[in-house]
């Protein structure tokens, strides 16, 4: 008698899962207003989680704030978040009209609180410039978000300590002392004098001297004959620059002859 005996066998699959392994999302992103930057999860199986609940591969970043992400499974999870900033920046230039003087140096300041890029018509791209001459200046401003231009107009002023610059005595005596003894006009050493006409006439009108020759100068003499003491009037016309431009000048007084 013998008995016949079965063996039963039986098998168990043990597989292994990871932690969700750590990811980025990227850096902090700024963007502009009315733009939007495109968020992506890793490619995996495991499940995603956003901040609002939304479980897709990417999300849309159109709104300032803090975007986040959890991918998890039954052993762990992994997390990262950006923050995403709206560029405000925008830049303001507003040059006034200004006016300068020769031999001035005039500032002209486009500097922004924040980072941006500067080209001036000059070739200039810094932030602020120095001019010496009147013109127009243009400006542009340039951020990641935004540009703006400006126009500045720069003009001679009027209120300028003058280039030229010139003196006329009241008196002179012409009584061969070497004090005084001519009468003329005299400009300080920097005038730039064009070119001076001048005529002088007696006290009933009538023409005594004239001269278009720089420097001018009269001895007292009517042809070469002593004039009498008395007032003389002069009538100078003068052409000379002040720094800007070429001025003509008419100046009209009289001079007291002494003997």
């Amino acid at each position: 008698h013998s008995n016949d005996c079965g063996v039963n066998t039986d098998s168990i699959i043990i597989s292994y899962r990871s932690t969700p392994a750590s990811f980025s999302l990227g850096p902090d992103v700024i963007i502009c207003a009315g733009e939007s930057a495109i968020l992506q999860a890793p490619v995996t199986t495991d499940q995603l989680l956003w901040q609002d609940g939304s479980v897709s591969p990417m999300i849309t970043a159109d709104t300032e704030q803090m975007y986040s992400l959890t991918i998890s499974n039954e052993c762990g999870f992994a997390h990262d978040e950006v923050i995403v900033d709206i560029d405000s920046n925008i830049p303001g230039v507003q040059l006034d009209s200004l006016f300068i003087c020769l031999g001035n140096i005039l500032t002209l300041d486009a500097t922004q609180p924040f980072a941006a890029q500067y080209v001036w018509s000059t070739g200039d791209t810094n932030s602020s410039i120095d001019i010496m001459s009147p013109g127009e200046y243009a400006i542009t401003v340039t951020t990641d978000c935004f540009e703006i231009s400006d126009v500045v107009h720069v003009d001679p002023s009027d209120d300028c300590g003058q280039l030229t610059q010139y003196f006329i005595p009241n008196i002179f005596s012409p009584n061969g002392d070497h004090v005084n003894d001519v009468f003329g006009i005299y400009f300080n050493d920097d005038a730039e004098v064009i070119s001076v006409i001048g005529d002088i006439f007696d006290r009933w009108g009538n023409h005594v001297f004239g001269s278009h020759v720089h420097p001018f100068t009269w001895d007292g003499d009517f042809n070469d004959k002593p004039m009498n003491p008395g007032v003389y009037v002069y009538h100078f016309t003068l052409v000379y620059s002040n720094g800007m431009a070429v001025v003509t000048e008419e100046v009209i007084g009289d001079v007291t002859l002494m003997r």
